[in-house]
């Protein structure tokens, strides 16, 4: 349903001397919500838009990284591009970055806001203000009612249930809005800490993709052209002048004109956007901030279970990533921002090892994920293009991992029963994954701190709102401006610390943040 063959089948070319007012770098989440709210004014639609994407036209990898789902699509290794992430001592991560349209969100379909409260603290603005925007981006969306009767599986249900059982206040409609959720400030509902949300996927009862950041834009508005990875920001003084960028099928390099006087670049090049700063001599000597306070959530695989037999009939294809996650509070645990840290919790059903199963029994397998923010920031350098996080650098990550794992293996063991002793065995000889309290949790979160660290992908910060942009707060005109530059503006994950949730939907707010400060005529602070 996405293909739009007047839009974007061929790249014609442009002529040199044509000027853009606006020159999005990227064309992924933030570049979606930027694009879709200016795209909502009639006064803009005289804009000549430039979309320079460095991964491929979603209209033609829809099948590779859309259909095929998150592991599928990673394993590609075309769609993702792995980052040279490191901790202080050197040990390596596991963390990259999607190249598509759409970008992350639009292979996985996690879907939650931030607190109001928490954007009111990072960006600026009154909760109310955030309330709004999150009705006018969730609208667009055009999800159903994850409560409606039928809409969670079985299965789903069933974790759900063991959930309140281990003392998680049950989901709540609440929290949500246009029916995505939002992270709700403790205490949660009855409970102190802990708390069940669901949310809606992106997909119907078929397994098909109907929606995804891409559906939020009128491409046919824009001039779009992928494969072109940004190299250079030509500035004039204080002024970007020109974007120049390396035709990746060709190896030609090439320069698109910012219109003198007016036009605009806009950053939504995630993790690429500090990047890209850091590289514009003009603007890194004016301001060290910039690269500085990246994070990106811990993630820890746990264990491995078996669908007990009564339950394998009612595991089916939709359970492979369920709707929904648990989210607790560690006491006494803060992340990078002073926020108490908050552990997600997510949850994954089906035929994970089919091939196998088949050959031995039905066999179906249930398993989860741990993640949490790391509590002291990392930051970009200059040398090799590395990224620091510092993962496990701080001894309250072991805390947090530990409390985390111990709290909640009694819960994710309720969703199946351990496999066979020899099986059990041979997991937890590769990977120290735990099946009992204490002393396995301990050797586990060890093991993963010293050799298997693995992050979410989803790194954040920057280009923070304060320290390397503007808020807005006295002059709308100048909100997401770059410290230091008349017309760079960043609207993407960049400009925040990290979300102590999924991030997709706070990349998604932040485009639509920075394109109604900027662009709608009618605009309150």
């Amino acid at each position: 349903m996405f293909r739009n063959e007047n839009a974007v089948n061929i790249q014609d070319p442009i002529p040199d001397d044509t000027e853009f007012d606006i020159i999005v770098v990227g064309s992924g989440n933030g570049a979606c919500g930027f694009l879709s709210e200016i795209q909502k004014y009639k006064h803009n639609d005289n804009l000549k838009i430039l979309v320079l994407e460095e991964g491929h036209n979603y209209f033609y990898t829809s099948d590779v990284t859309h259909q095929n789902g998150w592991s599928k699509t990673y394993a590609s290794g075309d769609i993702f591009k792995l980052h040279n992430a490191v901790t202080p001592d050197g040990r390596s991560i596991l963390a990259g970055r999607a190249r598509t349209m759409g970008g992350g969100g639009s292979i996985n379909y996690t879907m939650i806001h931030e607190s109001s409260e928490w954007l009111t603290k990072q960006v600026g603005h009154d909760i109310g203000y955030w309330n709004t925007c999150k009705v006018e981006l969730n609208g667009l969306f055009e999800r159903p009612n994850p409560f409606e009767v039928g809409y969670q599986t079985p299965f789903a249900k069933y974790i759900i249930e063991n959930n309140v059982n281990a003392g998680y206040a049950p989901p709540t409609e609440k929290h949500m809005t246009k029916n995505i959720p939002s992270l709700t400030e403790s205490p949660f509902g009855d409970k102190n800490s802990k708390q069940v949300y669901i949310f809606p996927t992106q997909f119907n009862q078929f397994g098909q993709r109907t929606h995804s950041g891409v559906s939020l834009v009128e491409w046919n508005k824009v001039d779009l052209r992928w494969n072109r990875r940004v190299t250079e920001l030509q500035m004039e003084k204080s002024t970007c002048t020109g974007v120049k960028v390396l035709n990746i099928d060709t190896g030609k390099e090439i320069t698109y004109q910012v219109k003198k006087g007016t036009g605009k670049v806009i950053l939504c090049g995630g993790s690429q956007s500090p990047r890209l700063l850091m590289n514009t001599e003009v603007l890194a000597k004016s301001n060290d901030k910039i690269g500085k306070r990246v994070n990106d959530h811990i993630c820890m695989p746990l264990g491995i279970y078996l669908v007990d037999k009564k339950k394998i009939s009612v595991v089916g294809p939709t359970d492979n990533y369920q709707s929904l996650f648990s989210t607790e509070i560690i006491p006494g645990s803060t992340n990078g921002v002073g926020d108490a840290n908050v552990v997600n919790i997510d949850y994954f059903s089906g035929e994970g090892w089919k091939s196998i199963g088949d050959k031995i029994a039905d066999i179906k397998i249930t398993t989860s994920l741990v993640k949490f923010n790391a509590t002291r920031e990392g930051y970009y350098e200059m040398k090799d293009n590395k990224i620091i996080l510092q993962f496990f650098d701080d001894e309250q990550d072991t805390i947090t991992a530990e409390k985390a794992i111990n709290d909640n293996i009694d819960l994710l063991e309720s969703n199946g029963v351990k496999p066979p002793f020899l099986v059990r065995f041979l997991i937890q000889l590769v990977t120290k994954i735990p099946y009992k309290k204490g002393r396995q949790v301990k050797e586990f979160v060890k093991h993963f701190a010293d050799k298997t660290l693995l992050s979410e992908q989803h790194l954040a910060g920057g280009c923070i709102f304060g320290d390397v942009i503007d808020k807005g707060l006295n002059d709308s005109a100048s909100t997401g401006k770059v410290f230091g530059s008349d017309n760079i503006h960043v609207a993407d994950l960049s400009a925040v610390p990290l979300p102590r949730v999924s991030t997709q939907m706070t990349a998604y707010l932040m485009g639509h943040h920075v394109a109604k400060q900027l662009y709608n005529t009618k605009k309150k602070n």
